[in-house]
């Protein structure tokens, strides 16, 4: 155990992932907002199938926040949905985690501890996937829910 900690290159990288760690962590937000705002533009410049496909993504998204905008209760029941799914996610997590750490150390190789990691880790990333879906359409409906005014037959 000494023997790391007396180490300065383990000291060094330590602390470089700290630092880039932190650096990334901090100029996320920043990033982001610009790739979407360029990702916006260019969509708004496209021709032909790539502007009908994505144009039709938005308003499927739109409909489908419009239909549940004044129905409390189905707002509430996708907001507990999205928790449950971000608790199994988590629980899953964890039991990918310890079930890695409690493997038998005589496994023979490493690449016999990668492959059963990697299944392992299929059900964590599918409930992530569900909980990064359900989030974000808890997300659409909050955000659009005072935005969207009815019109005729269209969307505004």
């Amino acid at each position: 155990m000494e023997e790391w900690a007396a180490n300065p290159q383990w000291w060094l990288s330590n602390a470089v992932s700290t630092i880039m760690g932190i650096l990334l962590a901090a100029a996320l937000p920043s990033l982001y907002r610009r790739a979407t705002i360029g990702f916006r533009a260019l969509m708004g410049r496209t021709k032909g199938r790539i502007q009908k496909a994505y144009k039709s993504l938005k308003l499927k998204r739109l409909k489908r926040v419009k239909a549940l905008r004044f129905d409390s209760v189905a707002i509430h029941r996708r907001i507990a949905f999205s928790y449950a799914m971000l608790i199994l996610f988590m629980v899953v997590g964890i039991a990918t985690i310890v079930l890695l750490l409690i493997l038998p150390p005589g496994m023979g190789s490493t690449r016999v501890a990668f492959v059963v990691g990697m299944f392992a880790a299929i059900p964590a990333l599918g409930f992530e996937i569900a909980w990064l879906r359900a989030s974000s359409q808890v997300d659409d409906l909050l955000k659009f829910r005072a935005r969207i005014k009815p019109t005729r037959r269209s969307l505004r």
